[in-house]
């Protein structure tokens, strides 16, 4: 399958805004979609796109990046979530789930606070 400069775009746009509102690192990002830092680089520099199992991570962590705005309104008010303990992850920060590469289980918390089910 090409990649297309679309795809190159939305990798950089997600990788950008993970660092800058929520203060992630390449390292972080890297481990959270289990790819190599310099590979996250590349991403956010457009030189290449993800491809294989790496565009399914970006996906989500785009799809990550829409809930939080749409629950939280700001990166701001998003990135003061990632740190607060949750009872739905036992205790643990969204940013330690985040780190541990569970972006699904991230996705789920926001789509259910998303739809008033949880709050």
């Amino acid at each position: 399958m090409t990649t297309t400069k679309g795809e190159k775009t939305a990798a950089a746009e997600a990788v950008n805004w993970v660092r800058e509102q929520l203060a992630f690192s390449y390292a972080d990002i890297a481990f959270a979609v289990k790819a190599e830092e310099r590979t996250v680089r590349r991403w956010k520099d457009q030189r290449v796109a993800p491809c294989g199992s790496h565009r399914d991570k970006i996906k989500q962590l785009s799809e990550m990046k829409q809930l939080l705005l749409a629950v939280f309104g700001t990166g701001a008010a998003a990135a003061v979530w990632m740190k607060t303990p949750l009872p739905a992850l036992r205790g643990r920060t969204p940013a330690a789930a985040f780190r541990k590469g569970q972006l699904a289980t991230l996705i789920d918390i926001l789509a259910t606070v998303e739809s008033g089910a949880y709050t």
